[in-house]
């Protein structure tokens, strides 16, 4: 979606950005994570490799994205986390009965990287067996906002949720000035999981 990018990261920027997610979702290491995002993406290593490490639980990656063996591994590795972008839903949702019954000890599904339909949502809520965290977030800073077990309904179906307890997001206008509430402006965000800068072509 846009020109190619090199985010530099420090050690502890990550971290932060992992363990905000793993203290507002509540995962632990008792947790079973499940992946089929690309591990070379923020997403997937963040919130896949790295959440799974920093939380003390096990990982259980899958090869390419395909929900009836994502049944079969959560079946088989007892798996209680898992996450995806809206795609993974739909097609969740578009399996059979069986495989929604296999998801049933899942109970946290993060869902970024692209937008969810509305009556998506409604009908995932309605169906599935697990908890919907929508999540927003980039390359520069990883999640900034997500919903969690508190969010009413409406704001899960309508929202990418609130910030994250250590962010600070500000929507403004061209030179910087907060927008009131209901305006299209800047997403300005300050906080320590924000990227160290960028690498551009001359290797700064």
């Amino acid at each position: 979606t846009g020109a190619p990018k090199g985010v530099i990261h420090a050690h502890d920027t990550v971290l932060d950005t992992v363990q905000s997610t793993i203290n507002r979702q509540g995962i632990s290491s008792q947790d079973v994570i499940h992946l089929a995002l690309p591990v070379g993406h923020t997403f997937g290593y963040l919130y896949g490799v790295r959440c799974a490490l920093q939380a003390g639980g096990t990982l259980v990656m899958q090869e390419s994205w395909d929900p009836y063996r994502m049944a079969e591994l959560v079946e088989a590795n007892g798996v209680t986390v898992t996450l995806g972008t809206a795609a993974f839903i739909i097609d969740i949702l578009d399996a059979s009965n069986n495989v929604h019954r296999a998801l049933n000890n899942i109970w946290l599904f993060t869902q970024s990287g692209d937008a969810l339909p509305k009556s998506v949502v409604e009908r995932a809520i309605d169906v599935l067996p697990f908890r919907i965290s929508r999540a927003l977030g980039m390359t520069e800073f990883g999640h900034i906002t997500s919903t969690d077990a508190d969010t009413p309904r409406q704001r899960l179906i309508d929202s990418v949720g609130s910030p994250q307890e250590e962010i600070n997001v500000v929507i403004a206008d061209e030179g910087g000035n907060p927008l009131p509430p209901n305006q299209t402006g800047r997403i300005l965000v300050k906080g320590p999981a924000v990227c160290a800068g960028y690498l551009v072509e001359d290797g700064t």
